[in-house]
């Protein structure tokens, strides 16, 4: 097992998504995780990465946790 495992606080950081959302998709399987225990996933960076590049390449699953472009602020102009 690699020793580099993260905690699903983490990955919803990254991914911009809740921590429901990360468990969800484990429990699911469709996001990469180890079980180190009946209640306990940590995830590996490298392959929640990867999982998010299969998503951006259209690999014929939805696509999940993309980055938004932030949004702007309505100016009205005169």
């Amino acid at each position: 097992m690699p020793d580099n495992l993260i905690r699903a606080s983490a990955v919803a950081a990254y991914l911009g998504v809740s921590r429901q959302s990360v468990f969800r998709w484990a429990k699911q399987d469709k996001l990469p995780c180890y079980r180190l225990g009946e209640s306990t996933i940590r995830f590996l960076l490298s392959e929640v990465e990867e999982w998010v590049d299969s998503r951006a390449r259209g690999s014929g699953a939805a696509r999940i946790a993309q980055p938004t472009a932030a949004p702007q602020e309505n100016r009205m102009i005169d």
